[in-house]
């Protein structure tokens, strides 16, 4: 039945009367009683009697009224769902990140998300694994991965979307603490480091740098020389599907 019949039955209805009724609608009040006749023969039924100087429903025209208010809502819920779908607002996101990677900018983020956009289903998903990330967002499984090293792919859309501090702290007497000018990747590959791990395990030192931990300068080659600085800011690429 089409919807625009059912909203003129409960506009009649709500009005008590065709002319109260048209006005609501801007139609005329011919115009109303004739769509009104028309429904009339062809439910076979009477939906509505005079009462004084108005209209009430009979019994037929109540039980079209209960199921036209469902339907109306229903539809009108429908539209809306679908309008906020469209504009975003509304779904599911699942991000994946590293577990440091929820403090800062994404934190911040996920905070405005949850304020701004409380109908929308956010899932985190905790990794601590690059390529598991962006094998996350390529499989479908992740939306979006903040991540540090993603893998570089084709299919992969990285966008840089935030900036943190890496700081290089060093004995007070160490050659490289004497310059503020940037030192060679090549210096620092012959430097023991510390360095920690994904998974928990014991901190050890070691004389290649850590790729997991430092700019992707150094997870090019440990004796490329390149420009590193004791105190600098590298970058936190968000992978999407392109």
């Amino acid at each position: 039945m089409d919807l625009r019949l059912l909203g003129y039955v409960v506009a009649i209805a709500e009005e008590g009367s065709i002319s109260g009724a048209a006005r609501r609608l801007r139609l005329t009040q011919p115009t109303l009683s004739r769509q009104l006749r028309d429904l009339e023969r062809r439910l076979g039924a009477e939906l509505f009697v005079r009462a004084g100087r108005g209209l009430i429903p009979t019994a037929a025209g109540e039980a079209l009224l209960r199921r036209a208010v469902r339907m109306l809502a229903d539809a009108e819920a429908a539209l809306n769902d679908v309008r906020l779908a469209a504009e975003g607002r509304t779904g599911r996101l699942t991000v994946g990140f590293a577990g440091s990677g929820i403090n800062g900018a994404l934190g911040d983020a996920l905070g405005r998300l949850r304020a701004e956009l409380p109908d929308v289903d956010l899932s985190l998903v905790e990794l601590f694994d690059d390529a598991e990330m962006s094998a996350g967002v390529l499989d479908g499984s992740l939306d979006v991965a903040v991540q540090r090293l993603p893998v570089r792919d084709a299919r992969l859309a990285i966008r840089v979307w935030a900036r943190e501090p890496l700081a290089l702290f060093l004995p007070a007497g160490h050659p490289l603490a004497r310059t503020r000018e940037p030192a060679p990747v090549s210096v620092l590959g012959q430097t023991p480091w510390c360095c920690g791990h994904a998974n928990p395990r014991p901190m050890r030192t070691t004389r290649s740098p850590p790729c997991a931990t430092t700019p992707g300068s150094c997870r090019a080659s440990a004796h490329k020389d390149g420009p590193f600085r004791r105190s600098s800011r590298w970058s936190p690429p968000v992978s999407v599907p392109p």
